[in-house]
């Protein structure tokens, strides 16, 4: 099992170690896929420009499609920083020939596609290859970002008032986007999309064979509680679509978990639903098909898919500072991994969101969090600490199942596999504090550049080697814009990280190395973030190429994207996402490595600190993290040296 997973590991998109052939549906395949909406199907939503949340949309440009030598240019200055220069040159001339023969052609393919697109020419190619990942959820797709403290002591370590807090908070955003009230994110200069934010709450991701489906419900009521692995609904709005009174909110979370407390040798907690979202989507599947065949599991099924979110009351009290982070990323039975957002909440009041990452990105959860926490941390929900004690509490809405012999093996066999995954998973936090952003802006270095590079420091000491990375980037001042790869590892990174490592390199050559990696970096982010970068054009040709596989029978797929460069190209061994800084809110955050033999590096550049988060498979996490330490450390000592 544990091999399987890792096999799946590296056969992840969008991330690349391999590229499945014939991936996708001719039937509209590049289009995007309708959401369930109950029964029915949802359209999307109607962006009145009328309304606050899209007054500037219909100013938003459309994602450009490069032309084909810019960026097969680009992709060869990037490979350069890769491959040994004999390799180059053999790489090379598949590359050439793909320029002059198939290139165009499928480049050609492609732009139909894009005259075609409502939207977003990526869109449908995007929301596709979420929809066909087979692998687990959590770990494999799902991030997570911890919360700050609440200022208020009570409300920061009780369990019950920290949920409720941001349970009211959530509430009162939902009522604010469905009335399409919420402000813009970016400015009326540079607007960004706001689509994302109708994809975020009632979101499910429901597992079917070969390509699941998002389930989008924007008239629930209810969130779901998850406490001792039973699942409960509570309502939050009430049925003039209003937030309810805090104090309700209170007291369910209240009778909510007293009630689980006596459930701990029934069926529902000793065979917890929850863990059959950690299985291969393909099983689960199957497994839910089976489990929705009894009206109770169905109907309690359909309860959670309609929910606006998962609130997960745990059971443990965090100690070490890695633990919020392992409970975030990791989780257990206690969970719903198909939801969109799950907030996660400890016995004694840390507080994270888990996010199922096919319909949204990471900025636009960072927006809600923004919200949610600025409105919740604003008053003080109580001023007594809640007791379960009381006997008055409304009887909680138990979501209750029927599990047959054969859905408890499916569950006992989920919970070993995915325990077995989990050990796996390696861990390091690094909570670096001894400098931030304000000195690293005084060495004429982008702050993100000088952490990407010593990232790649780290990664050469630990490994010995320097690997394909990858580097978030949003591209939502396009309309329905999602992401972008920026290529951290140019060929001048490569040689700062070299030049640094020399002991008969002066100061002065290695702070000239760092600045000019500093400056070609800042040139690839500033690419990217205007669509002008490699990966998704390639990842667009690729998967046009599969299509057109499919479609044509004297079609063959170009060697240019069967060789083990471009495979090796997309692997993104060293995964990076710089979720920004400045902001009490989030503490920190994290993911999974996105290739068995490499690593997932979480950070964020605040003022005076660099929270940093790592997971990988081989159990260097550590070390790895060691190593970053010291190389921001000299890197710092490097550069003060220049200023003495």
């Amino acid at each position: 099992t544990l091999d399987k997973y890792k096999t799946q590991q590296s056969e992840m998109l969008p991330l690349l170690s391999r590229t499945p052939l014939r991936s996708f549906p001719t039937s509209s395949w590049w289009a995007p896929r309708r959401c369930l909406h109950g029964s029915r199907v949802s359209v999307a939503p109607v962006e009145d420009p009328s309304r606050p949340m899209w007054q500037y949309q219909k100013s938003l440009p459309r994602f450009p499609l490069p032309a084909l030598d810019d960026t097969l240019d680009k992709y060869k200055t990037a490979l350069k920083a890769l491959l040994p220069e004999a390799e180059f040159n053999r790489y090379e001339e598949k590359v050439e020939t793909f320029r002059k023969n198939q290139g165009p052609v499928i480049h050609a393919e492609l732009a139909h596609v894009e005259e075609r697109a409502t939207n977003n020419w990526m869109e449908g190619y995007w929301q596709s290859m979420y929809e066909k990942l087979r692998c687990a959820l959590p770990i494999n797709v799902s991030p997570y970002l911890v919360l700050g403290p609440d200022p208020n002591p009570l409300q920061n370590k009780d369990q019950i008032l920290k949920a409720a807090s941001h349970i009211a908070a959530a509430a009162r955003f939902t009522v604010k986007q469905r009335a399409q009230e919420l402000t813009p994110d970016g400015t009326p200069e540079t607007p960004m999309c706001m689509f994302q934010f109708t994809r975020m709450l009632g979101t499910t991701r429901i597992p079917e064979p070969s390509r699941d489906r998002l389930r989008v419900v924007d008239d629930s009521r209810h969130i779901i509680v998850a406490s001792m692995n039973n699942f409960y609904k509570l309502n939050v709005l009430d049925e003039a679509g209003s937030p309810v009174p805090v104090q309700e909110i209170i007291d369910g979370l209240c009778a909510i978990k007293k009630h689980s407390q006596t459930l701990l040798s029934s069926q529902s907690h000793l065979f917890p639903v929850g863990i059959l979202t950690t299985l291969d989507r393909n099983v689960w599947a199957g497994v839910r098909s089976e489990l929705v065949q009894d009206q109770l599991n169905a109907a309690s099924l359909d309860s959670i898919e309609e929910g606006i979110m998962v609130v997960c009351l745990e059971d443990n009290v965090t100690k070490d500072p890695s633990d919020i982070h392992k409970i975030s990323l990791f989780g257990n039975g206690n969970r719903f991994f198909d939801k969109c957002l799950q907030l996660i909440v400890t016995e004694n009041g840390e507080a994270a969101y888990n996010l199922e990452h096919t319909p949204i990105d990471g900025q636009t959860l960072f927006r809600f969090i923004y919200d949610t926490y600025n409105d919740a941390t604003s008053s003080v929900v109580s001023d007594v600490e809640p007791s379960l004690t009381a006997t008055n509490f409304r009887a909680p809405d138990h979501l209750a199942f029927n599990l047959s012999p054969s859905i408890q093996q499916s569950i006992s066999n989920a919970g070993l596999a995915y325990n077995q995954f989990v050990s796996a998973v390696d861990i390091s936090v690094l909570e670096f504090n001894d400098f931030g952003k304000s000195d690293i802006k005084t060495f004429k270095v982008s702050p993100d550049a000088f952490v990407q590079f010593c990232a790649q420091v780290a990664q050469y000491r630990t490994t010995g080697n320097l690997v394909s990375t990858y580097e978030s980037s949003s591209t939502k001042h396009f309309s329905h814009g999602r992401t972008e790869t920026i290529r951290s590892l140019t060929a001048e990174m490569r040689d700062a990280v070299l030049t640094f490592e020399n002991p008969s390199a002066s100061v002065q050559e290695k702070i000239d190395a760092i600045r000019a990696a500093s400056n070609q970096h800042g040139a690839v982010a500033k690419a990217s973030k205007m669509g002008e970068g490699i990966d998704r054009h390639l990842q667009g040709l690729n998967w046009t190429a599969q299509q057109m596989l499919e479609r044509e029978g004297d079609f063959e797929m170009p060697d240019f994207f069967l060789d083990q460069n471009y495979s090796e190209f997309m692997s993104n061994k060293l995964s990076t996402s710089n979720v920004g800084g400045g902001f009490a809110g989030v503490r920190s955050f994290g993911f999974g490595a996105v290739h068995a033999e490499g690593v997932g590096l979480g950070y964020m550049i605040n003022n005076d600190n660099l929270p940093l988060t790592l997971t990988s498979y081989t159990g260097i996490a550590s070390k790895w993290t060691d190593n970053l330490s010291a190389a921001l450390k000299e890197a710092h000592a490097l550069f003060s040296s220049e200023a003495k």
